[in-house]
Formats: C-alpha cells, structure tokens, sequence
C-alpha cells in the first residue's frame, strides 16, 4: 500500500477538521494512506463527534476560543500546547469498528520514542493494574482526563491519545501529544512541568513536528506496510476542504448539532 505524509502550517480550526475530511476523501480516491501533521493557528476546542455541546458550558472562560466538532470520537480537546497527527486509512468492506493494530501501533512507536530522550513514558496498561474502564474519570469532558489501557502516560499524566471513526469510505485517527499545559486549561499538565520559558529551548529541537511525522509514520509502515512518500495538499483537496468548511465546520449549527 503506498502512503503520502503531510506536514501543514498552523491553521484555523474549522480549516484542520476539513482538511482531515478533505483528506480522508482523498485517500479513498486515490487508496493509499494519508498521514498529516500539523498545528493550530490559535488556541482551539474540539469535541468529539458524539459530544454534547452543552459541556462546554461548565468551562466558561472559554467561551472565547474557536470550538469545533470532529469527525472522529471521543473527548474534548484543547490544542494549544501540542502537536497533532491525523491518519486517514482507505475503506475495507470487511473490516467495522476501530482497529487496535493502529492505535497500539502508535502509541507504542511514540512511547518508545519518549524513552529515548528520557522520559519514562509508557501505555496505560503497563502502568496500571486496573483496566482504564475501571478509571474514576472515564467518561470526564475533556479527553486527557480521560483515561484508555493504550493512552501513552508519564506517571499519573496522559500526554498522548488518540481517537478513531471508521465509515463507509474508510478509518480516520486522529491523536495529539500535549507539551506542555495551556493556560486555558492549566490542569492538564504534558510532557513538561514547565513551560518553555521557564525551562528554556534547548529540549524543543526534538519534538519538531517533523520528528512526529517520522516516529508515526514508520509505526504505520510496520502496520500496514506502506511505502511512503512526503507530499501535500493539492488544489482539489484544499478546494474541498473549502467546501467542506462551509457546509459543516465553520457552521455553529453543526457544531451544536449533539446534546445531551
């Protein structure tokens, strides 16, 4: 199976959602694996695609900020201080459901990828001797309170999770790895218990998004056996991504379109 990578500028929230829709759609088309990399222009919320809006509610100082709905499941997220990984994966009529070889296969490649530069990150389940359903907090608001056996962990702190949604045209996972914790939302403490401008830059060389790319894509490889290749975007796709933005992401309607 032949794969292409992605690695965007920041944007915009509604314009990330399109672009993994816009993407997913692309990797149908042309049935090879799409990987993107990519940021966030400005402070944002997302929820997952079955998430009541009204939670948000009890999170009144962000009221301000971009909120946007997934595609893929889940809990709320606040990208800020992260960098996120979206993999569209063409549709199999026979395969439902989310694929485990997926999620574990990257989880496990950037746990490994944290040990090698020291931090003592492991999965859930290897931490813990109780299943994450028996986690007090499972069903919490936001995601990285939240706790899954394959969530990648530093001690008691989640700093990776992802979430998938497979449809008729094929399985998108989108996941994030928090740095650091944002002042919107100060309890969710990521990789670093200090910000960057108390601990300096010299320990941010190593998590360019680049560096992510390559760590998830040779996961990806050794699942799936891609053969990969760096790419972008083309006009099509981002003219769809466009379209998509308009008819769903930007709209307020959809993003209020789940409650309680």
């Amino acid at each position: 199976m032949k794969g292409e990578i992605w690695f965007d500028a920041p944007q915009r929230g509604s314009w990330n959602m399109s672009m993994d829709q816009a993407m997913l759609e692309y990797a149908s088309a042309t049935q090879q694996v799409i990987l993107r990399i990519y940021q966030w222009s400005q402070p944002t919320v997302s929820l997952g695609y079955f998430q009541a809006y009204e939670g948000l509610a009890d999170y009144p100082t962000l009221s301000n900020l971009e909120c946007v709905r997934r595609l893929t499941g889940g809990g709320a997220i606040l990208h800020d201080q992260e960098i996120t990984y979206s993999l569209a994966v063409p549709g199999d009529k026979h395969r439902k459901g989310h694929s485990e070889t997926l999620y574990r296969g990257v989880h496990l490649a950037i746990a490994s990828w944290l040990q090698s530069m020291g931090f003592p990150a492991e999965l859930w389940e290897e931490s813990n001797h109780e299943s994450a359903n028996s986690y007090p907090r499972k069903d919490a608001f936001w995601c990285f309170d939240r706790r899954s056996d394959v969530d990648v962990v530093i001690g008691s702190r989640k700093v990776l999770g992802s979430a998938q949604r497979r449809s008729a045209i094929g399985l998108l996972q989108h996941g994030g790895l928090l740095m650091e914790s944002s002042p919107w939302l100060p309890h969710l403490e990521g990789l670093f218990l200090k910000s960057g401008k108390e601990r300096g830059d010299e320990n941010r060389v190593d998590f360019h998004p680049r560096r992510l790319g390559d760590v998830v894509r040779l996961a990806i490889e050794d699942a799936l056996g891609c053969v990969w290749k760096d790419g972008e975007a083309s006009a099509g796709v981002c003219a769809r991504a466009k379209a998509i933005a308009s008819e769903r992401y930007s709209s307020s309607a959809w993003t209020q379109s789940k409650s309680r």
